[in-house]
């Protein structure tokens, strides 16, 4: 019988987490079960609170890499959402509900649609490489897969505000904060 977890010392946790092969998981991600959509309340209210903030508009909005989560679509009513994923499990339930996603890998995927806001939420996509095939006048990514960093080094997009994730409160200036992975970073195509 396995011990519970908290009899174990970190060094035994250490050295059973360093024996672990990533690379010898046959894990396919494009056959994860999804049973359903989900949404996440947090996530609605930072979009939202940055597109009042800065009083933005827009017809399409794009999220590639989204898995089953259709926050993005509660969050903007009144614009067409489209998302993009590799997961078929997740495209055929998200299908099913009426949402708009195309069953492909968004690095490789160049929508017909002028987008007018991309987000990158926990997406494990080369962001900079989606915007080229996408261009969008405003994105929204966090960091904690590194989007934010990459769209930070592009000469073609500007940081204009940082939100809270816990707050909502908005800082229009990177050297005054400390920003946490999860935060909401805006960009503004330059």
């Amino acid at each position: 019988m396995p011990r519970p977890e908290d009899e174990y010392s970190e060094d035994e946790i250490k050295e059973d987490t360093e024996n672990i092969e990533l690379d010898s998981l046959d894990l396919d991600i494009g056959k994860l079960a999804v049973d359903s959509s989900q949404t996440f309340d947090q996530r609605i209210e930072c979009y939202r609170t940055a597109k009042n903030y800065f009083d933005i508009n827009f017809d399409t909005v794009y999220e590639p890499a989204n898995g089953s989560d259709v926050s993005t679509a509660e969050a903007f009513p009144e614009a067409s959402v489209i998302f993009a994923e590799v997961n078929d499990a997740a495209v055929e339930q998200l299908k099913s509900e009426g949402y708009d996603i195309r069953g492909a890998d968004a690095e490789n995927l160049h929508l017909d649609e002028d987008i007018g806001l991309t987000v990158f939420r926990n997406a494990a996509v080369d962001a900079l490489n989606v915007l080229e095939l996408n261009s969008s006048e405003w994105v929204f990514a966090n960091d904690y897969l590194n989007n934010a960093s990459e769209i930070q080094e592009s000469p073609n997009y500007e940081v204009v505000g940082v939100i809270d994730r816990n707050t909502l409160e908005i800082q229009d200036t990177l050297e005054e904060i400390n920003p946490h992975p999860d935060d909401l970073y805006v960009f503004r195509q330059d």
